[in-house]
């Protein structure tokens, strides 16, 4: 029962981390405004690696939720097949 309890845990925080993780990459990735005093405009400017970062937490976020709906799928089978046996257990044999 403790590991399905722990599969449960631990899917529920990945899943947890998905936004989070997807919105640390978004705010260094994601183009800013920025004043440019020659031009006397607002331009865009891009971060060094900006497109990666992007990319790289897209593929972690991927993973992250693969692992999260395979935790969960392993914590129903454990508690599924643990309520099984006990149903098993406690029927009475035929006569």
């Amino acid at each position: 029962m403790r590991r399905t309890i722990l599969w449960a845990v631990a899917a529920g925080v990945a899943l947890l981390c998905v936004p989070l993780l997807y919105s640390i990459g978004a705010l260094y990735g994601v183009e800013t405004l920025v004043w440019d005093p020659l031009s006397s405009t607002f331009t865009y400017q891009e971060r060094p690696g900006g497109f990666a970062a992007i990319v790289t937490t897209m593929v972690m976020c991927a993973a992250l939720l693969s692992f999260s709906l395979t935790g969960i799928s392993v914590a129903v089978v454990r508690l599924v097949r643990g309520r099984l046996r006990t149903s098993r257990s406690t029927a009475s044999p035929r006569a």
